[in-house]
């Protein structure tokens, strides 16, 4: 059984993690950008927060389409 991310950092820092991953180095960026920021998470401004929060939901939705 696969554990899920309970907070939005955690979300963020999976994410980060499953981007790295990739061959292209956008993803790697990106990967990059949402480990600082989950990294610190409790230092950044809730719209930074919010922001990262959106763009890890929103690539776990688009990759969960993607392996359907």
């Amino acid at each position: 059984m696969t554990s899920f991310p309970t907070t939005p950092a955690s979300e963020v820092a999976y994410v980060a993690d499953r981007l790295v991953m990739s061959d292209d180095d956008h993803d790697k960026a990106l990967a990059g950008l949402l480990n600082y920021i989950a990294d610190t998470w409790n230092k950044q401004d809730l719209p930074i927060r919010e922001h990262a929060h959106y763009v890890a939901t929103t690539w776990r939705a688009q990759d969960s389409e993607d392996n359907r």
